[in-house]
């Protein structure tokens, strides 16, 4: 059986996404050269934005399918904020802000951090400035990071042990 275009295409970005993930971490083993944790703070920040932007569809097709949760809500949104594809990483935390949950709190607390720190690099990166300033704030928001990538599998586990369909 010969699979479709699109088939094939989704499995081409699946592969992709998988090798982008496992070189970003493997980075992480290369600790002898500074430019490596600035390089690697930009590369882990992209991937948490991509990585919400999952987390927040998951969130509205959970919403969508059950109608009400005792462990999830959100405010409404207009239709202009539907579409994610061109949201920034700060548009997208405060998409993550809509929600509630207790099960959120640490996540978007952690994302706050690293949307400031993250908007700091941008904005300095290349501005006068003292370089171990910089490795300095690489590796504080590697440490930021790390702990956002672990809040994100424990919102999806916590999403999978509440879901109303394997009770």
């Amino acid at each position: 059986m010969q699979k479709s275009e699109t088939e094939k295409k989704f499995i081409e970005w699946i592969i992709k996404i998988k090798f982008l993930k496992d070189q970003i971490f493997k980075l992480n083993k290369l600790k002898d050269f500074p430019i490596l944790s600035i390089a690697l703070f930009l590369l882990k920040s992209q991937l948490i934005e991509w990585e919400l932007k999952q987390l927040i569809i998951r969130m509205d097709l959970y919403l969508s399918f059950f109608h009400s949760s005792k462990i999830l809500s959100i405010k409404v949104r207009t239709p202009r904020e539907m579409s994610n594809e061109k949201w920034t990483f700060g548009r997208v935390v405060k998409e993550l802000d809509r929600y509630g949950g207790k099960f959120l709190q640490t996540l978007k607390t952690e994302c706050k951090k690293l949307v400031k720190l993250r908007n700091y690099f941008h904005h300095e990166l290349f501005r006068p400035g003292n370089i171990n300033d910089l490795i300095k704030k690489a590796d504080e928001g590697l440490e930021i990071t790390d702990r956002i990538i672990k809040e994100i599998e424990k919102v999806n586990t916590f999403l999978n042990q509440n879901d109303p369909l394997k009770k």
